[in-house]
């Protein structure tokens, strides 16, 4: 551990890196409050960015790190961008009937977002057109509403091509959708729709992350089963199953470092010897308590050496992922 940030109201719900004057430049963390606080990487200098009434659930960026994203319990999503004017609110999603607990931008340009509710359904929203010059935040346009799951939609995540959408429930399901999109033209305006390719099934317990790999044709999901799994995105079954010793193991990340596969975790949580894949692919697990349920499993994928990660409900600290546990070479 090189630097770490004690003080926050109360638990850490969500983190991610922002890109506004340099890379990663700036820290974000929803902290079980409606204010957002954003740490100047380099300084530690904070600011609280406030739009919302009610507490802050879910974080996301644009693939350049120059625009956030925040989902809400008070049904809203912001979409905020930082300037010579400072930080400040651009956009507003309004439409769903309850809390929003998951948020995901178009992974190759601010084209389009995706928000999921407690009320089961998933939004998409034009940023196409959005004016980041504006005085005042803008509403969006939804280009479609669908009802994917039977219980809280806990994630999203979109395709590094843009392609592909998975969504994971409190059902214990993941589901994958094709995503179409067409950006507005002289005659027309921006369309979307989404399309369900698949079912996954096999966790036991509620789904809490999904993430999609940079370079494999599989998506990740972490349960409050204690397990996170590999599925394929051609069949749509489980090819890989990593088994969590111990029952607090809530923050996960994947990193490939120097061609060794990390896996292990800062807060030393054992994990089973299987896990290590055919895809290349090692884990490191830490544990953070959310507040809306006993338990979250999140998956990252780091391509990078350090990062931040949550390692108790009220800190959070920047480690060196080959550092992080036991690192091997899968053959």
């Amino acid at each position: 551990m090189t630097r770490q940030i004690i003080g926050f109201n109360d638990e850490v719900i969500d983190s991610i890196f922002l890109s506004a004057t340099a890379s990663d430049s700036h820290l974000v963390l929803a902290t079980n409050s409606n204010l957002i606080r954003i740490y100047d990487a380099r300084t530690m200098d904070a600011r609280l960015l406030g739009g919302h009434t009610d507490v802050v659930l879910c974080l996301d960026k644009s693939p350049d790190g120059q625009w956030l994203v925040s989902g809400s319990k008070d049904n809203t999503a912001r979409v905020w961008t930082h300037d010579e004017r400072g930080w400040r609110c651009i956009a507003i999603a309004q439409g769903h009937a309850e809390a929003i607990g998951a948020v995901a931008m178009s992974r190759t340009g601010s084209k389009f977002l995706f928000t999921a509710s407690q009320d089961r359904t998933v939004k998409m929203w034009d940023l196409s057109e959005l004016d980041t010059t504006a005085s005042e935040p803008v509403h969006l346009k939804s280009l479609a509403t669908m009802r994917i799951h039977e219980k809280d939609i806990n994630a999203l995540d979109v395709s590094p091509n843009d392609s592909l959408l998975v969504s994971g429930s409190q059902d214990k399901t993941l589901k994958l959708f094709s995503i179409d999109y067409r950006a507005p033209t002289a005659k027309q305006a921006a369309s979307g729709s989404i399309k369900q390719l698949g079912l996954c099934k096999g966790h036991k317990r509620g789904v809490w992350s999904v993430k999609f790999s940079t370079t494999d044709r599989v998506v990740a999901s972490g349960a409050a089963d204690r397990t996170i799994r590999l599925w394929s995105l051609d069949d749509f079954t489980c090819v890989k199953v990593c088994r969590l010793v111990e029952p607090a193991c809530t923050r996960l990340i994947l990193a490939d470092v120097r061609g060794t596969h990390q896996f292990g975790s800062a807060c030393r949580i054992p994990v089973e010897r299987d896990a290590a894949c055919q895809y290349g692919i090692g884990w490191t697990g830490q544990a953070v308590e959310h507040p809306r349920r006993r338990m979250r499993q999140d998956v990252g994928w780091a391509r990078r050496q350090g990062g931040w990660s949550v390692s108790n409900p009220r800190s959070v600290a920047l480690t060196e992922l080959a550092d992080l546990g036991i690192g091997f070479e899968l053959g």
